[in-house]
């Protein structure tokens, strides 16, 4: 439903949704994607079971097979190529830097927004693990600004607002 919603390419896929102007509009076999509002999982032309709810949510998704994404909100999970597949993004610009990332959870404004390639991190506040970690994992970060600036730790875990948010580097820090 919408101006080329799943209308772009040649669509040979199943169990597809895609509601709003060019949702899934480069869709051509992928399956059991939803993508909800304008550019919704626009670039993404074979994962599967994929949801991309708001403007621009997992909207730069490569061709390569991502699955298992979430993306709730404004360009959450949207930002760069994505290829990584099994993230959760939910607010807006969360993990929008993200490329090859897996298994990671961010919730709230700007959460995670720097990563690209880290794997199995939890990043729960605006801001937290926002500005630094491109390539960290295993980090829990609960709070606003928490673990803001790290870089490249693993293994940390801040909770409370702006909590270890100066760190840069360091592993098995709590």
């Amino acid at each position: 439903i919408g101006v080329l919603a799943l209308g772009g390419a040649d669509v040979s896929g199943n169990h597809n949704i895609a509601i709003g102007s060019n949702a899934a509009d480069s869709m051509t076999s992928g399956a059991s994607n939803i993508a909800m509002g304008v550019n919704a999982l626009g670039a993404n032309t074979t994962g599967t079971c994929n949801v991309a709810i708001g403007f621009n949510a997992v909207s730069t998704a490569g061709a390569s097979a991502i699955a298992d994404n979430v993306g709730i909100g404004q360009s959450a999970l949207g930002g760069a190529a994505l290829t990584g597949s099994s993230n959760i993004g939910i607010g807006k610009n969360t993990a929008d830097a993200l490329t090859s990332g897996a298994c990671n959870i961010a919730i709230g404004e700007t959460a995670y927004g720097a990563a690209t390639t880290g794997c199995y991190n939890t990043a729960i506040g605006y801001n937290s693990i926002g500005t630094g970690v491109t390539t960290g994992e295993m980090n829990v970060a609960m709070g606003v600004s928490s673990l803001a600036a790290v870089i490249g730790g693993n293994c940390n875990v801040a909770i409370g607002r702006s909590a270890m948010s100066a760190a840069t580097t360091g592993c098995h820090n709590v």
